[in-house]
């Protein structure tokens, strides 16, 4: 499968940067809908733990979701690529600490209510990598994916950002997908 200059470089600086050395997995596919460009996630199973690092190799945007899971690789995928979509669409750029709605019009899939974009710093695997790389001439953004279920979003929502993140904490929350 080949990539193009931008995705060998990000591919590249996280290969560095996470001293990953496990096989990886390309997985190239679209979404549903109109739109009819590949997204590209890449995942490698972890030494450590039962577990892959998935993120996507961007293909309509500049930021990388980088994703610790332990589920079905093909749903953290579909996750991901959504991200990457969701800012293909809107013409936007998502930022640290927002939370973003998940699809799921049809509940096919055991998709989380909610993810949200924290520090790479927040898991040891990736804390070399910074929030904000140049790559290939590219301001990337790299965002670790979070998981939340409704109860979560709604917590964040009504105390905020903080409070949830105490939440996590104090409950030891799991943070793989």
């Amino acid at each position: 499968m080949e990539l193009n200059h931008y995705q060998a470089n990000v591919l590249k600086l996280i290969f560095e940067r996470t001293g990953i050395e496990s096989d990886m997995n390309i997985l190239r596919f679209s979404l549903s809908g109109d739109f009819r460009g590949e997204y590209v996630i890449a995942a490698s199973e972890r030494d450590s733990e039962s577990s892959y690092i998935a993120f996507n190799l961007p293909s309509h945007s500049s930021s990388v979701f980088i994703a610790l899971a332990r589920s079905d690789i093909k749903l953290v995928s579909l996750i991901i690529a959504n991200l990457e979509d969701y800012e293909r669409e809107t013409n936007a750029v998502l930022r640290l600490s927002e939370a973003v709605i998940m699809p799921n019009p049809d509940n096919d899939f055991e998709m989380p209510h909610a993810v949200l974009l924290l520090r790479t710093e927040t898991l040891t695997d990736i804390a070399k990598i910074a929030d904000v790389e140049m790559i290939a001439d590219r301001e990337t953004s790299f965002f670790l994916v979070v998981p939340l279920d409704g109860d979560e979003h709604s917590l964040r929502a009504t105390l905020g950002h903080d409070a949830l993140l105490d939440t996590f904490e104090a409950r030891q929350k799991d943070i793989s997908l």
